[in-house]
């Protein structure tokens, strides 16, 4: 399982998310909170009250993203249901270069109609947000092969990002082993640069064969070995790869796993890579540890991802999801 797919199910209809509870600056800030100031800065904290009300009718998970470092900076991460996209549309900013994703996703006659969820992610920036980076996801739903209505979608996405696929995104498409599908596709203009962010489900024994397939030039060895270390009780994960002209330098590989970690022994490698990563901040993984749990009304659950580049160094992020839910759910 992915975190994608603990997150996929429709937990908060819109309905319910259009009141308090479902305003994105309440969860965020009932996130950070409960994350604590190691976690989460006090920059960003008060920076938290400032964010787009658009998603309140869509929202239904928040994630804080932070780094393991001691980059004190958060970022974050939200899932928008389909059923409040007209809401986002209609409410989202014009000057924001992601209104035209929101617009389409409205819009039957496009491709990225067909999204049944996506997934925003907002760059904390020293003066409040950066713009929307939006993912659309591929699969009708989660752990199902997508149709060939998928490719389609991918175009869309990069077309309304400002570009087309460049030639690396055909060649990890077509690269995938049958076991393996896309799970989500963005555009990177919004981050400054070409070509399209892919994630792919992907078994992780299928890992290190599908870059030597497409002649990644970091150390495939290593990130075969780091797979079968964190990946051992997972049936599937997410890979990230940046894809232009060529693929890029850096690979990400996601794990999940629904328990705590105190409770939840697959965590364990996990929490082992992540030491020698966590040089200067070895505290968040004491943090980190305590943070999947339901305490009263707020659902929370833990992601990571850890980051190789051609070089061979590594860093990794924490992905703190969190969602209200009713009493007695």
């Amino acid at each position: 399982m992915t975190i994608e797919a603990a997150l996929r199910p429709g937990n908060v209809s819109p309905r319910r998310s259009a009141g308090r509870r479902g305003r994105l600056d309440l969860l965020v800030r009932a996130g950070a909170e409960a994350a604590g100031p190691l976690l989460v800065a006090a920059g960003t904290r008060a920076r938290l009250a400032k964010l787009p009300t658009c998603f309140d009718g869509a929202l239904s998970w928040g994630m804080l993203e932070i780094r393991l470092d001691a980059d004190a900076r958060t970022d974050l991460v939200l899932h928008l249901e389909r059923a409040g996209r007209r809401s986002v549309s209609e409410r989202c900013p014009q000057d924001w270069s992601a209104a035209a994703h929101f617009a389409a996703w409205c819009d039957s006659r496009s491709a990225f109609h067909r999204a049944p969820t996506l997934t925003v992610e907002l760059d904390g920036l020293p003066g409040g947000w950066g713009q929307p980076f939006v993912f659309a996801a591929l699969e009708s739903e989660t752990g199902v092969r997508p149709g060939k209505e998928a490719w389609e979608l991918v175009g869309e996405t990069l077309a309304l990002g400002g570009g087309r696929a460049p030639g690396a995104v055909a060649k990890a498409l077509q690269q995938l082993p049958a076991s393996a599908w896309p799970a989500h596709i963005a555009s990177l203009a919004p981050r400054g640069r070409a070509g399209a962010r892919l994630v792919v489900s992907i078994p992780p024994g299928e890992v290190a064969a599908y870059l030597r397939r497409l002649r990644w030039k970091g150390d495939i060895p290593r990130v075969g070995s780091l797979v079968a270390s964190v990946g051992a009780a997972l049936g599937r994960l997410n890979l990230h790869l940046d894809l232009g002209d060529r693929v890029g330098d850096e690979v990400g590989i996601e794990i999940f796993y629904p328990g705590a970690p105190g409770r939840d022994p697959r965590w364990a490698p996990v929490f082992e890579a992540l030491r020698p990563l966590a040089q200067g901040a070895p505290e968040k993984l004491a943090a980190l540890a305590a943070w999947p749990c339901r305490k009263g009304p707020l659902v929370r659950l833990l992601g990571i991802k850890i980051v190789t580049d051609v070089s061979g160094a590594q860093h990794a992020k924490a992905y703190l999801a969190h969602r209200w839910v009713a009493p007695g759910t």
